[in-house]
């Protein structure tokens, strides 16, 4: 099945074969597709008194032709030459038209109607593009929560009053670092059995341990090591050389 303007209606539910009497003498078999819906209500509008006075002599195939209503079959051009008879009267000149058929006379042509004069109120909400835009921005900005521990607007202030630059364009700023700093517990134990561990290594590869004095005389030339006098927490870390490498040694810290 195509529409009009070559759309496609919806899938049939079915198929069916009504036969019913139209007179006498007549019985009309025809092959229907079933659909939820055929059309809409029609006629659209109910039709004015002046064409219904024209009709009045008639005897319409459908009652209620001047009504708006559901359609329940729409017939097709296999079933018109059952039911016209081909006697047509025209009721108004440029308008309405009857047609002959064994159902009675159906009705066709235009007819002029007035619509209702009523006044419907209409309220009518017009919203800029820009004020749309605004709002979606709005809406998809993250909220403004207010930081409630203070420890980051401390550490905002920290940054701000230690970060500066040097004149070859690199920042410097100080570490931040907690006034009471938490117990990290005992680790020299770690720190000693990680020692003896590379001791015992160093005793076995000679190779091994000038690497490793090398690399920790570097580390204190370059000033990122120095002895202490303090009883701060033992650093425990360990040597691993790899090969092929640059340096040859590398020192993770635990």
């Amino acid at each position: 099945m195509v529409g009009i303007g070559g759309t496609e209606p919806p899938a049939p539910r079915g198929q069916a074969e009504l036969f019913g009497p139209a007179s006498e003498h007549l019985h009309i078999l025809v092959k229907v597709n079933v659909l939820d819906d055929i059309v809409g209500f029609l006629p659209n509008v109910r039709i004015n008194d002046s064409a219904v006075r024209c009709a009045s002599g008639l005897r319409p195939a459908n009652p209620q032709w001047s009504q708006p209503g559901p359609i329940d079959l729409l017939l097709g051009a296999d079933a018109l030459g059952f039911i016209l008879l081909g006697e047509i009267r025209a009721l108004q000149p440029d308008g309405l038209s009857a047609m002959s058929t064994v159902f009675g006379h159906s009705l066709f042509g235009p007819v002029l109607w007035s619509p209702p004069q009523t006044a419907d109120p209409l309220s009518v909400v017009g919203v800029s593009l820009s004020d749309v835009v605004q709002r979606f921005w709005e809406i998809e900005e993250p909220p403004h929560a207010a930081r409630v521990n203070p420890l980051d607007r401390e550490c905002e202030l920290f940054y701000q009053n230690n970060t500066g630059r040097r004149v070859d364009g690199r920042f410097v700023t100080r570490l931040p670092f907690l006034d009471s700093r938490p117990s990290l517990g005992q680790s020299r134990t770690l720190a000693e059995k990680r020692l003896l561990s590379m001791e015992r290594r160093m005793r076995r590869d000679p190779a091994f341990l000038d690497k490793y004095v090398e690399f920790m005389r570097e580390y204190q030339e370059v000033g990122h090591m120095s002895p202490s006098n303090f009883d701060w927490r033992s650093q425990e870390h360990y040597a691993v050389l790899r090969t092929p490498s640059p340096c040859g040694l590398e020192d993770p810290w635990e």
